[in-house]
Parts: structure tokens; C-alpha cells; sequence
């Protein structure tokens, strides 16, 4: 047995209408419950102009949370099915 400690990822389940609820990292939770609770609108002829950068910095900046920590979110929920990203 090793005494090096290994870090624990805390882990929340998704609504069960979202992708069939799974489990996810908190980051991801937390960038999931940023789009449905943000109440800020974008203007549609805006959303063209707006890059995969501009969300993660956005994502990075609100939570409180590292850009390449947030493309692992993001990852991780495209993976269990709770992101679309083909449009």
C-alpha cells in the first residue's frame, strides 16, 4: 500500500432528464447549472460571432476555474451525452 495520497474528484449527478443524469465532475456540474440558471440574454445575429474561446474564458472567468480545466468539463459532458456540439 502506497502512503503517496491520490486526489479525489467530487462527483454530481445530473438531472435525470439531462442525458439520463449521470455522474459528472463538480466543474461540470457547476457549468451546467452556469447555462440553465444564467439569465443574461445573447442576441441572436450576436451568437455567430461568439468562439469556442469566448465561452471557455467566459466559463474560466464566472467559476472561478482554469481554461484548460473547463475543456475537460466540457469534454466530459460532451462524453455523457449532456453537451451538443454538432449545430
Amino acid at each position: 500500500m502506497s502512503d503517496v495520497p491520490t486526489a479525489t474528484v467530487d462527483r454530481r449527478r445530473l438531472p435525470p432528464w439531462l442525458a439520463g443524469g449521470p455522474e459528472v465532475s463538480e466543474l461540470a456540474y457547476r457549468i451546467v447549472l452556469h447555462t440553465f440558471l444564467t439569465t443574461e440574454p445573447v442576441d441572436p445575429r450576436e451568437i455567430a460571432e461568439i468562439t469556442m474561446g469566448d465561452i471557455v474564458g467566459h466559463l474560466a472567468a464566472t467559476l472561478d476555474a482554469d481554461e484548460a480545466d473547463v475543456l475537460r468539463a466540457l469534454a466530459e459532458l460532451q462524453q455523457v451525452g449532456a453537451l451538443e456540439t454538432d449545430r
